[in-house]
């Protein structure tokens, strides 16, 4: 799916930014890809595409530290 259709930005590239631990925000997934905001109207969905990325690694850091065997956070 196109996310952005001035700058030509697909969906899976525009996630796989977001994903970086380094992208905070989705500016930083425009800046990242080498391109600006035009009209604007990919903004929102950008938005949501990092929120997303964002809940994952807090996911994958979750149950990084927790240990399957007591349930206890180490």
């Amino acid at each position: 799916m196109i996310v952005c259709v001035c700058n030509c930005l697909r969906e899976k590239d525009c996630i796989a930014t977001a994903e970086d631990r380094s992208t905070r925000s989705a500016g930083g997934v425009y800046k990242r890809l080498g391109v600006r905001i035009q009209c604007g109207r990919c903004v929102p969905t950008m938005r949501r595409i990092v929120e997303e990325a964002r809940a994952r690694r807090d996911d994958d850091l979750v149950d990084e530290t927790t240990n399957d065997d007591e349930g206890v956070i180490t």
